[in-house]
């Protein structure tokens, strides 16, 4: 089988050593090579500039350069070409310098013959082949690791590093940047209207509309869903990073707002953004993404469709869930068996009889005691791809603890526990549940399983397994704090009851500042009351709000700090014993 011709560069300022070389090639191998001569360096690269060659036969000294300068500069002018350099005896540490930079190979000048150059010049070829192709491959493998396979964008691990390097580029320069949270409104209506693949194109065009609106020097990521994330950064002097991002924000809602056609389906989408600026909301980067999380559920609480800055004020306030991810690690956590349960007693709908208990994911903490709620937790679980482990701990340690008042006889009437809609979805989770009970002995019908809703995972995914526990004894509620959920979806799905959090509580107690909000609480309502599901409602705080609600909705069942703060299964065993099972408000 004959061999590929050659199309070799020479660079080579000696006329006599050109003309040797080129000599040998030809009664090595005739018509094997074709020979291009460049005399300098900077003819070099005008040759490359019209036509690329095979290989690159470099000598390491010419007269407008001379080292590792004449291969630094023809690697960057080659892209990509082979290249071998010839030095003199006395200069082979230049030569194994020019290697490390990326030469394939190197000969020592007068010291071979044709076929020697010949096959040092096709093994060069093939290794720089072959290396190329590893390195595309890995750089593919990179982007399937660092970016979402639908829309190109980063994913949130390798926005996590950009948004370090990002705080750590502004704080040398003494600099302002941006981090920004954008969630769509209405997304899973187009997503359960029109199916995954109308829901993908719209994510798609988000996408777009995001990318087109950036520099070159910021960054854009899909952190999963309909959850998406900008950087911000080299803004110029005499620029507000506060005035400017809120514009770039702004304008990106005002574009999603126009996409009003996807794939011929008519759509009615808009966004929610929390903005959060370096350094005056946060001098770090995870700060800086909890901050601008606050701001975008703050965004979301005012009403959607805008794009909000941080402020200190937002901390704490009512509906920022969630605020920060724990600094903790969760596989270590979990290995450390450093999480624990905490129940809070719930109520008959007048707030006296006590019929049940919820069990609630608590951290034990760090060396000074700190406690997380469970919403931060479950953010740093899912961070940590272990959420199916911890919600297997939580299910057993609260089985566990519900067991043993089973057994005294103080127990409420039923156990409620969360479980993410993602776990719920997993025919397997059924069968671990129903283990777990028999191995404690409790019931299936004292279990109210308690689903938190996903935007990633439709209701109807999981009613297969609700089935299932349903058939088993025991119930399954649908917590919900946005409105945004499908009626049609309500109606379709078997759940046994509602339970309103604190989010929609608080929708209702502003009807008069934000009607929309509390009319669209108000239809959950009366779809529920069509179907005679009834409605629970946790996290009343006050005996205000305790009396501005429970006379107007007929909650069925009710619980929050009013009654009782969630506490130890050791308090919460103290106070079933010293509490008759009736509640009243607590002191």
């Amino acid at each position: 089988m004959s061999l590929p011709t050659i199309d070799l560069l020479l660079v080579e300022d000696s006329k006599l050593d050109a003309r040797l070389i080129e000599e040998r090639l030809h009664v090595a191998s005739p018509g094997t090579v074709r020979l291009r001569h460049a005399s300098t360096l900077a003819h070099g690269v005008e040759e490359l500039g019209r036509r690329l060659p095979d290989c690159i036969l470099l000598d390491l000294h010419l007269p407008d350069g001379a080292g590792v300068e004449n291969v630094e500069a023809m690697l960057e002018a080659a892209n990509g070409v082979t290249l071998v350099v010839m030095t003199g005896l006395n200069d082979e540490s230049t030569a194994m310098a020019a290697l490390k930079l990326g030469a394939q190979e190197y000969l020592l000048k007068d010291q071979y013959d044709g076929e020697t150059l010949l096959r040092v010049l096709r093994h060069a070829i093939e290794r720089n082949r072959l290396v190329r192709q590893i390195d595309a491959q890995r750089e593919e493998q990179y982007f399937h690791a660092s970016h979402d396979v639908l829309t190109g964008l980063a994913n949130r691990q390798l926005f996590d590093e950009q948004a370090a390097q990002a705080v750590k580029a502004a704080a040398r320069a003494g600099s302002e940047m941006a981090v920004c949270y954008i969630d769509l409104d209405g997304f899973k209506p187009v997503n359960d209207t029109y199916g995954h693949a109308v829901g993908d194109a719209v994510l798609v065009e988000v996408a777009q509309v995001l990318r087109s609106a950036v520099r070159d020097s910021d960054h854009v990521a899909r952190l999963g869903g309909d959850e998406f994330a900008v950087i911000l950064t080299d803004f110029g002097r005499g620029e507000s990073a506060r005035s400017q991002a809120h514009a770039i924000v702004g304008r990106m809602i005002r574009q999603i707002r126009g996409i009003t056609e996807v794939q011929g389906n008519p759509v009615q989408l808009g966004a929610s953004a929390g903005v959060s600026v370096f350094p005056d909301h946060g001098q770090s980067m995870e700060k800086l993404l909890v901050n601008a999380d606050m701001a975008m559920y703050a965004a979301k609480r005012a009403g959607r469709g805008q794009a909000v800055l941080y402020s200190d004020q937002m901390r704490g306030a009512p509906g920022t869930i969630p605020q920060e991810t724990p600094p903790m690690d969760v596989r270590h956590a979990l290995e450390d068996q450093a999480f624990t349960p905490c129940f809070q007693p719930i109520f008959d709908g007048g707030g006296q009889a006590l019929v049940g208990v919820e069990a609630l994911l608590r951290w034990r903490g760090d060396d000074q005691g700190d406690q997380y709620p469970a919403e931060q937790l479950i953010l740093a679980a899912r961070r940590d791809r272990v959420l199916d482990e911890v919600e297997a701990l939580m299910w057993e340690l609260a089985l566990r603890d519900y067991a043993g008042w089973v057994a005294d006889g103080t127990a409420p009437d039923f156990l409620a526990v969360n479980v993410a809609a993602a776990t719920l979805a997993r025919p397997a989770f059924a069968d671990a549940i129903v283990q777990m009970l028999e191995d404690h002995a409790v019931a299936a019908t004292r279990i109210q399983l308690e689903m938190n809703p996903d935007t990633q995972v439709s209701a109807r995914a999981v009613m297969p397994v609700v089935v299932r526990l349903r058939a088993a004894g025991m119930r399954v509620c649908l917590q919900l704090d946005d409105a945004d959920l499908p009626l049609r979806e309500l109606v379709d799905c078997e759940f046994d009851r509602f339970k309103l959090r604190r989010p929609l509580l608080e929708a209702l107690l502003a009807e008069a500042s934000d009607p929309a909000q509390a009319r669209r609480v108000r239809a959950v309502l009366a779809v529920a009351h069509s179907l005679d599901c009834p409605v629970d409602v946790c996290g009343i705080q006050n005996q205000e709000e305790a009396g501005r609600l429970l006379p107007l909705y007929g909650f069925a069942h009710v619980q929050g700090r009013l009654w009782r703060a969630p506490c130890h299964a050791a308090s919460f065993t103290q106070w079933l014993s010293a509490e008759p099972l009736l509640g009243g408000v607590a002191t």
